[in-house]
């Protein structure tokens, strides 16, 4: 296999730390005892990410090919290894994937609802609060609701979740988000809203990094393992639109979330980007009892 090949398929491997997006919610809230239960999907792309994958696959490929050409023996240098360990914490702290998720919220006090979720890697809590909620006079089905969300995720996770090339693995994964949305919504009847939101979130990888560098010496090749915790802190700075249409108890939400993530990582002792433009879109089916 290549090392474009493997670098490809490492996109498809390190879906266990993918980060969930979604809202599927408006900024309205549920009335105290009310109920709501979702069922969910999106899907996970980090753009930049891929395209730096896909990049430096092919010139790690045509590096060696161009070795081969010329009647040499392929060799894995330095800035290879160096371009294919800084791909490879890139996709295994912000890897594409399809995410799922069931939520269930339910409102507890006037203009507070909270809401708890199953996403697959991860386990969110929640609270809404409503700080707006005006209706029109001539249409009481109708109104405006500007609402502030507040989470915290646990992943679940652990153990080793990736290698490349044998000369990276991380290991012992841990990881926190916290994350904010100032939600505004138009409900126009109650078949049908739009919704738009302001998203942050933070969020803390701590793993080990076990390094295994490969040099030659004469006709021998040595291998020596370098261990080390690192640290990774993430921020997410983007926004989210989307739509609601059902009827009063079932309702169908569609949207799309897109922003930036700043992630700046220490690898082999040096300070790399790993961050980028991050597209999340998604697709939700509500009840509402």
């Amino acid at each position: 296999m290549t090392p474009r090949s493997l670098v490809l398929l490492s996109l498809w491997l390190t879906t266990g730390c993918a980060t969930n997006l979604s809202l599927l919610s408006t900024a309205n809230v549920l009335d105290p005892g009310h109920v709501r239960v979702t069922a969910g999907s999106g899907v996970y792309l980090p753009a930049t990410q891929i395209v730096t994958a896909i990049a430096t696959g092919t010139a790690v490929a045509a590096d060696v090919a161009t070795d081969a050409a010329h009647g040499e023996k392929p060799k894995l240098t330095e800035a290879h290894e160096q371009q294919l360990m800084t791909t490879a914490v890139a996709l295994a702290v912000l890897p594409p994937a399809l995410m799922v998720q069931l939520e269930g919220r339910v409102g507890v006090v006037k203009n507070l609802e909270l809401g708890l979720a199953y996403r697959g890697s991860a386990v969110r809590g929640d609270a809404k609060y409503r700080l707006l909620h005006s209706t029109d006079e001539a249409n009481p089905l109708a109104s405006t609701d500007l609402a502030l969300d507040l989470g915290v995720s646990k992943y679940l996770f652990s153990g080793p979740v990736f290698t490349v090339l044998d000369l990276l693995q991380l290991d012992h994964f841990s990881r926190w988000d916290v994350d904010a949305s100032l939600i505004v919504s138009r409900d126009f009847n109650r078949y049908f809203s739009l919704y738009g939101a302001a998203r942050y979130s933070w969020s803390r990888t701590t793993m080990d990094q076990t390094v295994v560098r490969i040099s030659e010496m004469g006709s021998e090749l040595t291998r020596t393992e370098l261990t080390f915790p690192s640290q990774l802190d993430m921020h997410f700075i983007g926004a989210t639109g989307g739509l609601r249409a059902g009827i009063q108890y079932i309702s169908l939400v569609l949207e799309l979330t897109a922003g930036y993530t700043v992630a700046n990582g220490d690898i082999l002792g040096a300070k790399r980007s790993l961050g980028g433009v991050t597209i999340y879109p998604a697709i939700g089916l509500t009840a509402a009892f």
